[in-house]
């Protein structure tokens, strides 16, 4: 989304949703507080890049 990132646009699905929609990131941000900072933000979980198609379905199994 321009102008956004997707912290801010985590934050903005939070406030106006009814429903728990599961957002997760996927971001080259792998310090311990860049993982604090987008679960804080509303995201459910995050992967790590680069990251691998197991890595991808076991998060998906765990949201669905």
């Amino acid at each position: 989304m321009p102008g956004m990132d997707g912290i801010e646009t985590t934050r903005r699905i939070r406030e106006m949703s009814l429903h728990h929609i599961p957002i997760i990131a996927v971001t080259a941000l792998v310090m311990k507080g860049d993982q604090d900072n987008l679960l804080k933000a509303g995201m459910d979980d995050y992967l790590s890049k680069p990251t691998e198609i197991k890595q991808i379905q076991a998060i998906l199994e765990t949201y669905t």
